[in-house]
C-alpha cells in the first residue's frame, strides 16, 4: 500500500541535497530508510528548523525561556512598529549587528514544556515608545530569526540592571 505524503515542503533540491550529504554518510547501509522516515516523521515546521540549522553559518545556540537573542529588524511581526535606529542606540537597545533585543519567554505550541525548536516563539521586544521612552512589546517571531545573544555583547543589560526593571 502506497503511503500518502501528508505535507509539502517548500525546499530547494540544493537544500534537501545538503541535508542528505551532511547527516547520513554514504556508508550507512539503510541510508534511504532513514531518509524516508525523517521526512515522514517530521513535520513541515520541524524540517524547516531542520534546515535552517543545517545552513547555518554559525553555531547554532539552543534558545532557553529567559535568553537575550538578537531579533531581525525586517522580522514580519516588526514592521508595522514606528522605530528609529538611533533612538534604540541611544536606550542601547540595538545590538552591534544593528539587531533589536529580546527575552525568550515561550513558544506558541500548545505543549507545556518550551520547545525551542518550535516554528514560532514568543519574545520581549525591547523598543521605545512615541515619546522614546524603554517599550517592553510582547511578539511572535520565527525561531530561525533569532540569535542567542550573551550578556558579554548586551549593552542594555551591562548598563541597566534590567531584571529590577520588569
Amino acid at each position: 500500500m502506497e503511503r500518502l505524503n501528508r505535507q509539502s515542503y517548500n525546499l530547494s533540491v540544493g537544500s534537501m541535497s545538503e541535508i542528505i550529504d551532511s547527516v547520513f554518510a554514504k556508508t550507512i547501509k539503510n541510508r534511504e530508510s532513514l531518509k524516508n522516515l525523517v521526512i515522514n516523521c517530521l513535520s513541515s515546521y520541524d524540517i524547516e528548523q531542520f534546515v535552517e540549522i543545517m545552513n547555518k553559518k554559525t553555531i547554532y545556540k539552543e534558545l532557553k525561556l529567559g535568553n537575550w537573542v538578537e531579533v531581525e529588524r525586517n522580522s514580519w511581526d516588526l514592521r508595522h512598529e514606528t522605530i528609529e535606529l538611533d533612538v534604540l542606540q541611544d536606550l542601547g537597545l540595538l545590538t552591534e549587528n544593528i539587531k533589536f533585543m529580546g527575552i525568550v519567554t515561550g513558544d506558541t505550541s500548545y505543549g507545556n514544556e518550551f520547545n525551542p525548536y518550535y516554528n514560532t516563539i514568543k519574545v520581549k521586544v525591547y523598543l521605545h515608545d512615541k515619546h522614546k521612552e524603554l517599550s517592553i512589546v510582547e511578539k511572535e517571531i520565527k525561531c530561525h530569526e533569532l540569535e542567542f545573544l550573551p550578556d558579554s555583547k548586551n549593552k542594555f543589560i551591562k548598563s541597566t540592571n534590567i531584571m529590577k526593571k520588569e
